[in-house]
């Protein structure tokens, strides 16, 4: 990790005018059929608003099945872009797999 010394930004957003999206994902098999290391998974996927990341991360913390991992986004908008998601914590299981993936 490297830390750097920073100004504070003039323009900021509360933490509670943020959009949140968790992304829980879970092996998609048959009972009894124990699928491969790289899929197929399921996704379940939820936004939250009017919250902050502490109260995010402790409501995906206390959904979350044992046999679950779970993904927090932040949505970020920016006015030539639009919206997309920036990644705060986890990692997306088939990230890279298969077509389309």
């Amino acid at each position: 990790m490297r830390i750097l010394d920073a100004e504070p930004s003039p323009r900021s957003t509360s933490s509670s005018q943020l959009t949140y999206q968790v992304t829980f994902w879970q092996r998609d098999a048959e009972p009894g059929v124990v699928p491969p290391p790289d899929g197929p998974f399921a996704s379940f996927v939820w936004q939250l608003a009017e919250t902050d990341v502490k109260e995010v991360i402790a409501w995906a913390d206390s959904k979350a099945e044992r046999w679950q991992t779970y993904q927090i986004h932040v949505a970020v908008v920016d006015r030539n872009a639009g919206t997309s998601l920036l990644c705060l914590f986890g990692d997306d299981p088939v990230e890279g797999y298969g077509p389309g993936i």
